[in-house]
């Protein structure tokens, strides 16, 4: 391993490799993005920095070849604890609630307290019945079939990409940089690395802003609807995934907030509609916990987050909105904003 001084100047040469790989990685990304492949590079990050982490303990107690080799089947198993253990928990809940019968019939109850709360004009509008109701739903999906069919192409395509990049990123973790390798090698692979260490700063982040979207969930969901005298159906299911969908920024929060905005509509529009409002005003909030999260995990000032992602949904849509931090974090690691992961680091 090199010992010299992180902190002494870089050759000339060293520096024009380092700007030209940080160049080179950042076109990357955009391309990524503009190919509709943010998904692969997602799961590629998560995959790499889960089971480098695993790398990272087990070195301590055995050697490198072997704590690599056990990291990444520790990683396989532990997201196929995971995935396995949540549906499990959907199915449970799911039967416990009765099924699809179940559902029909609370969505014929709300159906009711629905026409008997709004005006009559409205009311005449809605279905007399859940049947019509099915009838209205069989007749649209007939009418855009070509739509759906679309729909379920774009899902198994993002399920196989996020497949590709999680054994992209298990494989870049068993792969080893050759010693003596090429300047611009070294320089790319320290900014990717880069990249890593960036993608962890935003979930560090973005873990305490779902703990914290959770906690407010739970508070809402299990104490001040029981005090009111309502009781929410898979209201614990429902905060454990406002947890698990807030690690992925933007999406996940949609994700969950429509969840618990059709379990509460399966109660009463009233708890809708305190839903809905409580779910706005955790959004403002999150306005605040990002900025106060992100900006002091990394160096990034909350104006220039906030300006990259409205640039970066302007082109690319969500997939940029929820890219903008982690491209952000990075680019202000690579170019010395903060610390950057050196080069003996990655060969290491």
């Amino acid at each position: 391993m090199n010992s010299r001084d992180p902190d002494a100047p870089r050759p000339p040469s060293e520096g024009r490799s380092t700007k030209a790989a940080g160049i080179a990685i950042a076109a990357g990304l955009l391309l990524l993005l503009w190919a509709h492949l943010f998904s692969a590079l997602l799961s590629a990050l998560v995959a790499y920095g889960l089971s480098s982490w695993l790398v990272g303990r087990l070195r301590l107690r055995m050697r490198e070849r072997r704590a690599r080799a056990l990291g990444v089947l520790a990683t396989i198993v532990l997201l196929a604890l995971i995935v396995g253990g949540a549906v499990a928990i959907l199915e449970e809940n799911w039967g416990m609630q009765g099924g699809l019968p179940g559902l029909l019939e609370r969505l014929a109850d709300l159906l009711e307290k629905i026409r008997a709360a709004v005006p009559a004009w409205l009311a005449s509008r809605l279905p007399d019945s859940i049947g019509q109701a099915q009838q209205l739903v069989v007749g649209w999906l007939r009418a855009n079939a070509q739509d759906v069919r679309l729909w379920g192409q774009s899902a198994l395509r993002v399920t196989a990409h996020v497949f590709i990049g999680f054994t992209i990123g298990l494989l870049s973790t068993l792969d080893r940089l050759p010693t003596g390798s090429a300047g611009w090698v070294t320089a790319t692979a320290a900014g990717l690395a880069n990249l890593a260490a960036a993608f962890a700063d935003i979930v560090a982040a973005q873990l305490r802003i779902a703990a914290a979207n959770a906690a407010l969930t739970a508070v809402f969901l299990l104490v001040a609807l029981p005090l009111a005298g309502v009781h929410m159906p898979l209201a614990t299911p429902l905060v454990a995934l406002t947890f698990v969908a807030g690690l992925v920024p933007i999406v996940g929060n949609l994700l969950s907030n429509g969840a618990i905005l059709i379990v509460a509509l399966t109660v009463s529009p009233a708890v809708a509609i305190a839903a809905l409002a409580f779910l706005l005003g955790i959004h403002k909030l999150e306005y605040v916990l990002n900025a106060h999260f992100v900006a002091g995990r990394t160096a990034v000032p909350p104006p220039v987050l906030l300006a990259s992602m409205l640039v970066l949904e302007a082109l690319f849509g969500l997939p940029g909105l929820v890219a903008a931090p982690i491209c952000c974090a990075w680019v202000f690691r690579q170019f010395g904003a903060t610390p950057r992961v050196q080069r003996d680091a990655v060969s290491s």
